[in-house]
C-alpha cells in the first residue's frame, strides 16, 4: 500500500511538472511573438539567448550563477508558501542576509574553517530574523504577511543603504559607496578558474536537499503541510499552529538571507547598495512555476538563470530588451496560477 501511495504520489508530480513545462513553453512561444513584433526572428533571438545561456564554460557558469541564488530565494518561498504563507519578502530578507554576512566577516577574525561557515549563519540568522517579525506578527496578531513581508522589503533595502553609507562599515577609500572588502577568509571559493561560480552553488544544494528532508521526513515537514492546507484542522489535530508558522518564517527567511550572504561573500567580495536587482521577487516565481516542490525547484531556477544570463548577451547581440525575459516570467507565473485556480474549482464541483 505504501508504494503505491508513493507511486500515485511520484505519477502525480510528474504529470504536474509536464504541464507547468508545456504552460512554460507557450509563454516562451508568446515571448516569440512580441520577438517578431520589434523586426526580428524569433528563433535567431532565442538561439542568440541560448548560446548566452550555454554557449561555452565561462557563459554556463553565470547561468549557475543566476541559479544559484534564484534556487535559495525559490526555496524560501516555498517553504513559507507550504505552510499557507505568502512571503512577499524574499528581497528584503535576502539584503538583512547580505548584511549579516558582511558584518560577521569583517567584525572576526578567523581561519577559513570558522570564518567562512559563521559569516553563511549570520546571512542565514539576519535573513530569518527579519522574516520572524511577520511571522510573530501573523501568528500572534493575525497580521496579513503579504503587507507586512512586502513592507519590510523597503526596511531592508534602505538599512543596507544606510550601512554602506554611514556606518564603519563603508570603506571611504571606494569611490562608490560600499563596505570594506570580505576577508578571504570568509570568501566562498570559485569553483571555476576565471569565472564567478562559487561554492554557493553547493550551499545551495545542499539546502535543496535539507528541505525536501525536512518537508518529507520529519515531523515538523507535516506540521507545515498539515497547517497550510487547513489550519483549523492542523490547530485541532494537536498542532501547535502559531510556532510551526514562526519556526517557517525563520527557516523560508533564512534561505533567502543565504542567497544574499553568497552575493557578498561569493559574487561581488563587498557589500553595496543594489545587491540584488529582484531576485528575492524573481524567487516567487521559480517557487510558483515550480509548484512548490523542492526538486523541481532546481530545474526551474536553472531555466529562469539562463533566461537571465541569455538575455544579457542577446540585448548586446541584437538590441532585443531584457525585459521580454520578465514577461516571459510573468505570463508563465499567470498561466500556472489560472491552470490551479481551474483545477481547484473543477475539484470542487465533484
Amino acid at each position: 500500500m505504501k508504494s503505491l501511495i508513493s507511486e500515485t504520489t511520484v505519477f502525480a508530480a510528474l504529470k504536474d511538472a509536464c504541464i507547468s513545462a508545456v504552460l512554460i513553453l507557450v509563454s516562451v512561444a508568446f515571448g516569440g511573438l512580441l520577438i517578431a513584433m520589434y523586426g526580428f526572428d524569433p528563433l535567431q533571438a532565442y538561439g542568440v539567448m541560448l548560446y548566452g545561456a550555454f554557449g561555452n564554460p565561462l557563459r554556463v557558469s553565470e547561468t549557475l550563477v543566476s541559479m544559484t541564488i534564484l534556487l535559495l530565494t525559490g526555496l524560501g518561498t516555498a517553504v513559507a508558501y507550504r505552510c499557507g504563507i505568502w512571503n512577499i519578502g524574499a528581497e528584503g530578507q535576502l539584503y538583512l542576509g547580505a548584511l549579516g554576512a558582511t558584518w560577521a566577516a569583517l567584525a572576526f577574525s578567523l581561519p577559513f574553517i570558522l570564518h567562512l561557515p559563521l559569516s553563511l549563519f549570520f546571512g542565514f540568522v539576519f535573513g530569518g530574523f527579519w522574516a520572524l517579525i511577520p511571522g510573530v506578527l501573523k501568528a500572534k496578531r493575525g497580521t496579513n504577511e503579504i503587507l507586512t513581508t512586502l513592507m519590510m522589503n523597503y526596511i531592508g533595502i534602505w538599512l543596507v543603504h544606510y550601512a554602506v553609507h554611514f556606518t564603519p562599515l563603508k570603506d571611504p577609500n571606494k569611490v562608490f559607496p560600499q563596505s570594506y572588502d570580505i576577508p578571504v577568509s570568509a570568501t566562498l571559493p570559485k569553483l571555476m578558474q576565471g569565472s564567478r561560480l562559487h561554492a554557493g552553488m553547493i550551499v545551495a544544494f545542499l539546502s535543496v536537499v535539507a528541505v525536501y528532508l525536512i518537508l518529507r521526513r520529519t515531523t515538523f515537514g507535516y506540521s507545515i503541510k498539515a497547517t497550510g492546507e487547513n489550519i483549523i484542522a492542523a490547530r485541532v489535530g494537536g498542532i501547535n499552529v502559531s510556532r510551526v508558522i514562526m519556526l517557517t518564517m525563520l527557516v523560508s527567511g533564512g534561505l533567502s538571507g543565504l542567497a544574499g550572504a553568497g552575493e557578498v561573500l561569493g559574487v561581488h567580495g563587498w557589500l553595496q547598495d543594489g545587491i540584488s536587482p529582484g531576485y528575492g521577487y524573481m524567487g516567487i516565481a521559480v517557487a510558483l512555476v515550480a509548484g512548490l516542490h523542492p526538486l523541481t525547484i532546481v530545474l526551474v531556477s536553472v531555466f529562469f538563470g539562463a533566461l537571465l544570463a541569455g538575455s544579457d548577451y542577446m540585448q548586446v547581440m541584437t538590441g532585443i530588451p531584457v525585459a521580454l525575459v520578465f514577461v516571459i516570467q510573468g505570463l508563465a507565473i499567470v498561466l500556472i496560477v489560472c491552470r490551479r485556480l481551474l483545477q481547484s474549482f473543477l475539484e470542487r464541483r465533484q
